[in-house]
């Protein structure tokens, strides 16, 4: 996957998106309230805490580029995360072509438990200072934090697995993946993700979104591979 669309990381920026373009349906947090973890008896969470019906996918975000960090530091609390990357190829100071690993969604990885302790690691100003929750912000003024759905989430974790090239990463109202068949791809690197069939770069792609984050196209998808839905 060595192409990102409309994804940069902003050091410093606690205000703009990941995505260029990107609508504000998901708003970073606000740093002047919260909790902190300071005072918190440690942590080791398992899924079995919990009710099912109460853990879900929120998407954090951090500043400076350190959502590898926060994902390693929650990871060993206990929490399941997904930190979604892509290979990427590049020349080194030799002149020559190497892969290197990068997030393919700069500044953002996803947590599965409780809002509640979501809200420990996204208010923690100690350990967590540059983490934040992404928000759903409605139209009345209020807010809440983003929940990505189970499905949205596996749909990504097939695109980072098939480590495929051209992946690209677009804003998420961005009109050519709005209309089209919702297919199911059957056969080949992207098996299993369902999406919306377009063209995009002058060849057909599927299109996923994340919720209120972006949309990612596929590499190149088949006819022969795809079902409608």
């Amino acid at each position: 996957m060595n192409t990102l669309l409309n994804v940069n990381s902003i050091p410093g920026d606690e205000d703009s998106p990941p995505c260029n373009g990107l609508e504000p349906i998901a708003l970073p947090e606000s740093t002047t309230d919260g909790v902190s973890t300071k005072n918190v008896q440690p942590v080791t969470e398992t899924t079995n805490t919990y009710n099912s019906a109460d853990v879900h996918w929120y998407a954090m975000r951090t500043t400076y580029g350190r959502e590898k960090k926060a994902y390693e530091y929650i990871v060993n609390k206990g929490t399941e995360a997904f930190y979604p990357t892509s290979t990427i190829e590049k020349k080194n100071k030799d002149g020559k072509m190497i892969h290197q690993v990068v997030s393919l969604l700069p500044n953002i990885f996803f947590i599965h438990t409780t809002e509640e302790m979501a809200k420990i690691y996204a208010y923690d100003k100690k350990d967590l200072h540059y983490l934040r929750f992404y928000y759903n912000q409605h139209h009345d003024g209020t807010k809440e934090p983003l929940i990505v759905p189970d499905s949205q989430i596996e749909n990504l974790r097939i695109v980072c697995n098939s480590h495929a090239k051209d992946i690209l990463v677009a804003p998420a109202n961005i009109s050519n993946f709005q209309t089209g068949q919702k297919v199911r791809v059957i056969k080949g690197d992207f098996k299993g993700i369902v999406g919306i069939v377009s063209r995009w770069h002058g060849q057909q792609r599927v299109g996923i979104t994340l919720q209120g984050l972006c949309i990612i196209a596929t590499a190149y998808v088949p006819s022969a591979f795809l079902e409608v839905i």
